[in-house]
């Protein structure tokens, strides 16, 4: 099998491209089109095109042009894959190419079940990993195992099992990310090994996994990569279900904002617009905003029944708190469990107008310079709630998604009004000035001065 193609154009009303088998050029290859879970329709890849033949491709049908049922939204767009029928390979939105898509998803077979907590991000993840890692020895007393090989982060106090969309992305993707050319098929066994030899030495008494990974939210964009998720550890678990907590989105954009400004960018914006006449903004994409599609890409591969949203908010949350709500969530008392130190990655918001300004003016100077100026200043900076936009400004933002949060309430809480309240009160009227780039200047020549 020597597949070749490309997906050419994803338009509203079209969706177009070429794929052919160059061992089988004879063979018609089926597809299916989809958005996020949702099946538009299907198609063969069976049309003439005379530049196809004249380039080798086959006999030159090979030419496929689909028209949705409905107009597509530019969110949508951003979400289609075309699948081909019988081959482990997929178009995306994102990915023109041919992407290897995960195996055939496996059924539950193995002994345990299976907590996944799968973020959202800026949900209080860091806290839940820490308490996780605190507190293996006493959730194994209860009957809850908290496997460490699908760790690979820096700190072992922070049990973040990253590995398990490392393992889920794409072929692509993963190359991308950590560079293991030929050597993927390899990584996937080593983790399923890993953990395979992990629960096999587990506690007897221990029935269920707990996992957090919350790049599984970020990362893991495609139905079919949830798919992968489900082939990792469906071999192990007979019942998965996926634990996601959804945050107001104008209070995740700006946690997301506040921890890139941190992180030295110096081109995001807090609150970006996804209007088709938007203009390029640095900023998470809607994707990390869309809970509907979030959820449905998870619920198409585990059912709804597997799936347990909870909205993380001070009134929603058992206790206030993300922990006490975990641990109900869970059916675990949390008498003798050892809490974690609060984690705010967050800064004042003074100190982070000043950081953004010193982020801009350092664009362009020398590494050795930039990093002078930040490991003097970032330390410095005292922790908070990072600055709050004009309160009509967090209104367009919060519009953009009604219909999104209406989607997720009708389907999951169907007994609350709206899924977030909507008391603004907190934002004020006009937002702060930004720091002027004179003093930003200054702090920095003073900086790089001080020997």
């Amino acid at each position: 099998m020597k597949l070749l193609g490309h997906f050419d154009r994803a338009e509203p009303d079209i969706l177009v491209g070429w794929v052919v088998d160059l061992d089988a050029p004879g063979r018609r290859i089926g597809l299916s089109f989809h958005v996020g879970a949702e099946t538009l329709g299907h198609g063969v890849a069976a049309t003439f095109r005379d530049d196809l033949l004249a380039a080798g491709m086959g006999d030159g049908h090979c030419f496929f042009v689909f028209e949705p049922p409905r107009l597509l939204t530019p969110h949508e767009l951003a979400a289609v894959t075309v699948r081909l029928d019988g081959y482990p390979f997929l178009f995306t939105a994102a990915s023109r190419q041919l992407v290897a898509r995960a195996l055939p998803r496996p059924e539950g077979t193995g002994r345990w079940r299976c907590i996944l907590h799968i973020g959202t991000e800026k949900t209080g993840t860091t806290s839940v990993q820490a308490f996780l890692a605190l507190n293996r020895a006493g959730l194994a007393e209860r009957g809850y195992f908290v496997p460490t090989s699908l760790a690979c982060g820096a700190d072992p106090a922070v049990l973040n099992s990253d590995l398990i969309a490392a393992y889920a992305r794409t072929d692509d993707a993963l190359h991308r990310l950590r560079g293991e050319g030929p050597e993927i098929a390899g990584f996937r066994a080593r983790v399923a090994a890993a953990l395979a030899a992990e629960l096999a030495a587990a506690p007897s008494a221990c029935h269920t996994i707990i996992l957090s990974a919350e790049h599984c939210h970020s990362q893991l964009q495609g139905g079919f990569e949830v798919e992968g998720v489900r082939q990792l550890l469906a071999p192990f678990c007979s019942d998965i279900r996926v634990l996601v907590y959804l945050r107001p989105q104008d209070e995740m954009a700006l946690s997301a904002y506040g921890m890139m400004v941190k992180e030295g960018r110096a081109d995001v914006v807090a609150l970006p617009s996804f209007a088709e006449t938007a203009a390029p903004q640095r900023a998470m994409g809607w994707g990390y905003f869309d809970y509907a599609a979030l959820l449905a890409r998870w619920a198409a591969e585990f059912g709804q029944a597997a799936i347990m949203p909870r909205r993380f908010t001070r009134t929603a949350l058992v206790g206030g708190d993300v922990i006490d709500d975990l641990l109900a969530t869970l059916g675990v008392s949390g008498d003798g469990l050892v809490r974690p130190a609060r984690w705010n990655t967050n800064i004042e918001a003074s100190a982070q107008r000043l950081l953004a300004g010193v982020n801009r003016v350092l664009v362009g100077r020398s590494e050795a310079d930039v990093a002078r100026v930040r490991s003097w200043m970032v330390p410095r900076l005292a922790p908070g709630g990072g600055v709050l936009p004009a309160r009509a400004a967090v209104l367009a933002f919060m519009a953009q998604f009604k219909d999104v949060n209406e989607a997720v309430r009708a389907a999951w809480f169907p007994g609350l009004a709206t899924l977030f309240a909507e008391d603004l009160g907190h934002y004020p009227e006009t937002e702060a000035a930004a720091a002027p780039p004179e003093m930003c200047e200054l702090l920095v020549r003073m900086i790089l001065a001080d020997p």
